[in-house]
């Protein structure tokens, strides 16, 4: 019988699998093999500056290459994904598992692994006017943004990718956000906000949406494209509040504040995956029926559930490796290299600045 703390029963109750810092001790030899797949993939991902990385980007990237155990891995065994290993073959339920056992047995670093399920709203945790003074002259950023004609934001449909994105993206400057996989209007209104107030400075700027999410019915239908419609209405509703322009200048006007591009997953990228199960016609066909998110026929990427599965390609299959270097070279191509290394120079001038400022106010670390 399990005895419980005779107040705080949480402190001794056990549900589900082990809770908190926990030893993890697999015995199959199979499990075994995961583990070993999983710390050596995580090795070269870390060694070539490609993490955090979300577990369902660990299972793809397993499924893409030879891995040391032997084992292959595949989305799903089966229709409901209850069966986690048969003949050699592992699915990514048991990938997942394993991650979450490794860190709680500390042998794979917490930071190594981006969580989209976490949401936090810190509060304040300054005690002193010295405190605040230290942690704010500390680690001064420049907003590289400064003078560039245009300015460019990345919005992920998953949460999960977020981090990662955020790593690749601060050197340029380049803002990151995710609505998980939600197109409400919260989040575009923020964005429209912001690009309004670019265009209408001195000098303006033009804003840049770069798109990360997957290539289905449903990340297109009814994520990427109501998010950027719902940028391009509150655009207009801006226009429409303060100034007295007719709607036809209005729609030219914000067509002038915005830009939209996918980066990830495009069709050319989908199609050189050559993942397994996936409908190779279908994507080709709903590739060739357009030039972009508006212009193609989704009805290609529709179908029955089964059918909709095969015509599906996730952003995490591309891997860590080739997201970073498709949002690399869509970030370079749209921005002024020669501006932004000019406000890199400024940025570590302004550095220096920042610590004569703690010296002076006796704050430097001893």
């Amino acid at each position: 019988m399990q005895s419980h703390h005779p107040t705080k029963p949480w402190l001794s109750a056990r549900t589900g699998d082990p809770k908190g810092f926990a030893p993890y001790r697999p015995t199959a030899a199979w499990k075994l093999g995961v583990v070993d797949d999983v710390l050596e993939l995580f090795a070269e991902l870390e060694a070539d500056d490609a993490t955090p990385v979300g577990p369902r980007t660990v299972g793809y990237a397993l499924s893409q290459r030879a891995n040391p155990s032997g084992l292959r891995y595949v989305k799903r065994l089966d229709k409901a994904g209850n069966i986690e290993h048969r003949d050699g073959v592992v699915g990514f339920k048991p990938v997942e598992n394993a991650i979450k056992r490794l860190r709680q047995a500390e042998k794979l670093p917490w930071h190594f692994v981006s969580d989209g399920s976490a949401v936090s709203h810190p509060v304040s945790e300054d005690t002193s006017a010295e405190g605040f003074a230290a942690r704010v002259l500390d680690g001064y950023e420049h907003d590289l943004r400064v003078d560039q004609p245009l300015v460019v934001e990345l919005h992920s449909e998953s949460a999960e990718l977020t981090a990662f994105l955020e790593r690749v993206a601060a050197p340029y400057g380049v803002r990151v956000e995710s609505g998980r996989g939600s197109g409400g209007p919260d989040l575009a209104r923020d964005v429209a906000i912001r690009a309004w107030n670019r265009w209408n400075a001195e000098p303006g700027q033009k804003t840049l949406v770069l798109g990360i999410g997957d290539l289905d019915l449903d990340g297109i239908r009814g994520v990427m494209r109501p998010h950027i419609e719902h940028i391009g209405r509150f655009l207009v509703g801006l226009a429409e509040r303060h100034s007295d322009w007719d709607p036809e200048t209005r729609l030219w006007a914000a067509g002038q504040m915005l830009d939209f591009r996918r980066v990830a997953v495009t069709v050319e990228q989908a199609i050189e995956l050559e993942l397994e199960d996936v409908d190779r016609e279908a994507l080709l066909a709903y590739g060739a029926s357009g030039t972009d998110d508006w212009a193609r026929d989704v009805q290609f990427l529709d179908g029955t559930k089964a059918q909709r599965a095969r015509r599906k390609v996730e952003v995490e299959a591309l891997g860590p490796q080739r997201l970073r270097a498709a949002v690399t070279e869509a970030i370079e191509s749209a921005l002024d290299l020669d501006l932004l290394e000019r406000a890199h120079v400024f940025q570590r001038l302004q550095q220096e600045r920042v610590r004569e400022m703690r010296q002076t106010l006796g704050l430097e670390d001893e």
